[in-house]
């Protein structure tokens, strides 16, 4: 089996309490059934270029995020919110294969916290109303903001309930432009995202360089 990690796991691993990352002998007793498959990363990259010209027939302002995520400034694309979603998703799949999940909110942040709402294949449209019932109340808002780090603990030593913490984060983002986040299922894996505080988090940059 190796001292190697698991690059993704399927959603039938995932159940399984097998996430991307982790240790193959780990993985393997979690779910001694399943499939190691090796990886090719050849293809995978010859498919996310696939996946980004796609979306840029559609949306062409967009940030790279890494080889299976990318923000998109949709402020000048014409359509509704749902319509410019479901031409994505078709764009995507016509070019690939591969479903996707999209996230449409005024901003990056949320727009990165909607695109896990409903995988796989999901579609999240949130306005400003919504962030109140839709993203306060998750847990995995605030292990967003801060990087995925060790919380509960920590938090629970502050004083600091994760609520308030997503709440100012939500409230820092002063971009009134619509933006998405599409992530194809090549690895049916979140993306990085950094949470600094700054305009970076506002406005979709096309000249940044993909994370991972």
């Amino acid at each position: 089996m190796g001292r190697g990690v698991a690059t993704t796991a399927t959603y039938e691993a995932r159940a399984l309490g097998v996430p991307s990352g982790m240790g193959l002998m780990k993985a393997a007793a979690l779910a001694p059934e399943a499939i190691l498959l090796p990886a090719h990363f050849e293809a995978y990259a010859r498919v996310s270029r696939a996946f980004k010209a796609a979306v840029a027939e559609v949306a062409p302002l967009i940030e790279d995020r890494g080889i299976d995520e990318i923000y998109l400034d949709l402020t000048e694309v014409p359509g509704g919110s749902r319509e410019l979603a479901l031409r994505l998703k078709e764009a995507v799949r016509q070019a690939t294969g591969l479903s996707c999940s999209i996230g449409i909110t005024p901003n990056k942040l949320l727009s990165k916290m909607a695109s896990e709402l409903e995988k796989p294949d999901g579609m999240t449209i949130l306005d400003r109303d919504d962030i109140p019932t839709r993203i306060w109340p998750l847990r995995e808002a605030a292990r967003t903001c801060l990087k995925r780090v060790t919380l509960d603990r920590r938090l629970r030593l502050l004083g600091i309930r994760a609520g308030s913490l997503v709440q100012e984060g939500v409230y820092r983002q002063q971009a009134s432009e619509p933006s998405a986040v599409a992530e194809p299922g090549l690895f049916d894996s979140p993306g990085h995202h950094s949470t600094g505080e700054n305009a970076q988090q506002a406005c979709v940059l096309p000249a940044g360089l993909p994370e991972s």
